[in-house]
């Protein structure tokens, strides 16, 4: 039987366990990173507040979603840019509506910062203004 070490953060490592096991693996899960929110979080809930003043706002992962998101969002109008399938998906469960998430299409040869700009390429023009929500 093959051995695996699930690096994922705690709070994803169990389903990547069970899935592995389910297969035949020996899987454990050894998280080598923590994802949560920083010890002062007011620069966070500046841009949370002021997320409607952006012309997109470009999510690097799901993570980033599921940290960001607030529960009084008023996005309004903006765009929300995802590089790839889980995090536009984590966008939608945050009540962000598919046709304002722009994403690869679903057979891109891969999903990353790449692909993801050859499809927002013509929405940026002079002033355009970007949030890249990421951490850090």
């Amino acid at each position: 039987m093959k051995a695996v070490l699930v690096t994922r953060p705690a709070h994803e490592a169990a389903a990547w366990v069970e899935v592995l096991s389910q297969r035949g693996f020996a899987a454990q899960a050894l998280p080598l990173i923590d994802i949560c929110l920083p010890d002062d979080d007011t620069a966070l809930r500046r841009y949370q507040t002021q997320a409607d003043g952006y012309d997109a706002l470009m999510f690097v992962s799901p993570q980033a979603v599921r940290y960001f998101a607030a529960p009084s969002w008023t996005l309004g109008q903006v765009r929300c840019w995802a590089p790839g399938p889980g995090t536009a998906r984590a966008l939608e469960r945050q009540g962000v509506c598919a046709g304002r998430i722009d994403q690869p299409p679903a057979d891109a040869s891969q999903f990353d910062s790449e692909s993801l700009w050859a499809v927002v390429a013509s929405q940026v023009v002079p002033g355009h203004r970007l949030l890249v929500v990421r951490g850090q």
